[in-house]
């Protein structure tokens, strides 16, 4: 899929949100607008795929040998291809995120990690809006089980998931930044998406994001 103006239009605004933006944040209107602007379901649940493999690494520094994950990241891709079942993907995806809470009291950030990989799969599989929710920090904070996969991934990436009100700025920054370039970009891209390769059980990043 090639840029229309439009979708370049709203990622230059985007970008100039970001950089103006105290904490680095693109908000969810921008959000919304870009992802209409594309248009194409099987795109966007590409950038929300991107967003799981961006945050992957931290749970697999808590599991080292695991392959379930990115299993999930992978089967929703296939989903998104026609490749794989609605039921099947449901039921990975609620297992995992079961599997994912059951840790959360050990490392909440790398459990959220793997939630972000949950939250693709749910949002590939539905017939709604895969923008859901936000937050905004004059508000009361929502559900997490709520959020966009691309926003959870942020918190996870800024450190933003224990505590919102000690978001690294920078770092924030930084994965917004990627998202309206490099994420959207590899979405856009007719190339499959980059994973992670294993061998002998360990894991190596062979792609940075």
């Amino acid at each position: 899929m090639k840029y229309s103006e439009a979708i370049k239009s709203l990622i230059r605004k985007g970008l100039d949100e970001v950089n103006h933006s105290s904490a680095g944040h693109l908000s969810l209107s921008t959000r919304r607008k870009i992802l209409q602007a594309i248009n194409e379901p099987c795109i966007i649940g590409r950038i929300s795929i991107l967003c799981a493999l961006k945050v992957y690494p931290i749970w697999n520094d808590l599991f080292r040998d695991d392959t379930d994950i990115i299993g999930l990241i992978t089967k929703t891709e296939k989903y998104l291809l026609g490749q794989t079942s609605k039921k099947d993907l449901l039921k990975d995806a609620d297992h995992l995120d079961m599997f994912a809470d059951y840790y959360m009291e050990d490392d909440i950030t790398a459990s959220f990690a793997a939630k972000v990989a949950v939250h693709a799969a749910y949002d590939a599989s539905s017939d709604e809006d895969m923008v859901i929710s936000d937050y905004d920090s004059d508000e009361e904070v929502e559900n997490p089980d709520e959020w966009d996969p691309a926003f959870l991934a942020s918190l996870v990436y800024n450190d933003g998931i224990v505590d919102l009100g000690f978001i690294d700025d920078e770092r924030n920054k930084e994965f917004w930044s990627w998202y309206l370039t490099d994420c959207i970009e590899t979405a856009c891209a007719n190339d499959r998406l980059p994973y992670l390769a294993f061998a002998n059980k360990a894991t190596e990043v062979i792609l940075t994001f």
